[in-house]
């Protein structure tokens, strides 16, 4: 597996063919250029095998194929493969403006391979000049307003910290302190601030936000060696995975109550008339000052001071690190809560998919108008230090033409993007090792993306 640049896209990505197995069959499907990028207008050709586990192919058996823009537009209509009559077989197709081309297979084959988060079919994509795509809706005029005025209302509210010793987590080690902040409408925010009991002076900074969800990713401590932590949740409790699922599950089950059209807390008060009413909005202004916090304490080195986060993390990411600028540097893997408005340009939107949830047209006109203030794409455009992007080309949440939305919006100089082909929503591990090494590197701020090869 071999790490390559894109010429003039300052992207990196992993020249891999996919291969997933589930029960008795394998599945393998590689592009026909090896890092799965191609110009708008060129023919990209999938080659797809399907064998046993012992990598024989099958003689026998159907596929059906599809090819669409990871969205409603079909690119190449329903395709039914005898495997008989050819096994690996090719998929052809092109676009024609700058996205992703994505393959779906499906089979009543047992054993049939499917992608994360579906039950019936399996998927991965290619790009098209993906460093030109663009938010289909622009930014609110009144964004920095917008949220400088949440960060003057939350000051009015005392800060009321709270750092209490983890009898739980803290061991021969480590020293984890339970942390919350006081914010709008009432409400905390809760983390982890977890040290080294060895370490000496300043420390560098890491910050981290919670991933989507209930359970030990979105609860539980993050101990990073040689890093001062600060990792905080985005639910109105103290985390514990043992304990707060009743918890969770109560917030959700409000939200719904509260918020017509909402499944859980993530698009909660998303279709209001107020785009304050969104749930994220006192959570992230909690974040911010629990960021502005840690980094007044004397023990926080304040030249290195990152962002390291998945998923809703990544996408939480792009929010603190447009607002705060004590950020030297910053890592989004697979970024939620990126390119709402897709749908305008016919793709799909970006987790959690506010206005597809909507199904109510009062209530999608509100979505319209809210959501560009909690839209990664806009926040992206206020970074200023270099970052590193992880994308998958498999991800049925954070989808690829979202996340490079967001990327191409970041103006900083010696960012860059890795994009794992077939890569599902989760992130291989070779992609975290090369991020935590390029965050601990202190001449990389200044490295161009032509450095990490």
């Amino acid at each position: 597996m071999i790490m390559n640049k894109i010429i003039g896209a300052l992207a990196l990505a992993l020249s891999v063919s996919a291969a997933v197995g589930a029960g008795k069959l394998c599945l393998e499907v590689r592009p026909d250029r090896p890092l799965a990028m191609y110009a708008c207008g060129e023919t990209a050709t999938f080659v797809v095998k399907v064998t046993d586990t012992n990598g024989v192919p099958l003689k026998a058996g159907k596929v059906t194929t599809v090819l669409d823009n990871f969205g409603p537009h079909i690119v190449a209509p329903t395709n039914v493969v005898d495997l008989a009559n050819g096994n690996p077989f090719t998929v052809c197709g092109t676009l024609a403006e700058p996205g992703f081309l994505r393959l779906v297979l499906r089979s009543d084959l047992a054993g049939f391979p499917t992608t994360q988060y579906r039950q019936d079919e399996w998927f991965a994509s290619v790009g098209f000049e993906p460093e030109k795509l663009r938010p289909a809706a622009p930014c609110p005029a009144d964004f920095d307003a917008f949220w400088a005025k949440g960060r003057e209302e939350v000051k009015k509210v005392p800060l009321d910290a709270k750092v209490e010793p983890s009898a739980k987590w803290s061991n021969a080690n480590w020293n984890v302190w339970g942390v919350s902040f006081a914010t709008l409408g009432g409400r905390r925010v809760y983390g982890w601030l977890a040290k080294e009991k060895s370490a000496k002076g300043k420390l560098p900074v890491i910050v981290q936000v919670a991933a989507a969800g209930f359970g030990g990713w979105s609860q539980n401590p993050r101990m990073t060696p040689g890093y001062l932590n600060l990792f905080m949740t985005v639910f109105p409790f103290p985390p514990d995975a043992e304990t707060q699922k009743p918890a969770y599950e109560k917030l959700n089950a409000d939200c719904r109550a509260k918020w017509p059209g909402a499944s859980r807390y993530c698009t909660a008060g998303i279709a209001s008339d107020d785009p304050r009413d969104c749930y994220f909005y006192p959570v992230l202004l909690g974040i911010d000052r629990a960021i502005d916090w840690v980094a007044a304490r004397e023990d926080a080195d304040l030249g290195r001071f990152v962002y390291d986060g998945t998923s809703q993390g990544g996408g939480f990411g792009l929010f603190c690190m447009g607002l705060n600028r004590h950020f030297t540097k910053g890592a989004f893997h697979v970024p939620a809560l990126t390119d709402h408005s897709a749908h305008r340009a016919g793709r799909f939107d970006g987790w959690p998919q506010f206005w597809k949830e909507q199904t109510n047209d009062v209530r999608r006109a509100a979505v319209e108008r809210n959501a560009p203030y909690y839209d990664g794409v806009n926040f992206a455009q206020r970074i200023r230090v270099p970052v590193t992007v992880t994308c998958g080309t498999a991800d049925a949440a954070c989808h690829p033409h979202c996340v490079w939305t967001a990327y191409n919006q970041i103006p900083a100089k010696g960012k860059r993007i890795m994009t794992g082909f077939a890569m599902p929503h989760g992130v291989w591990d070779q992609f975290y090792l090369r991020t935590a090494e390029w965050l601990k590197d202190d001449g990389a701020a200044a490295s161009a993306p032509e450095a990490a090869r």
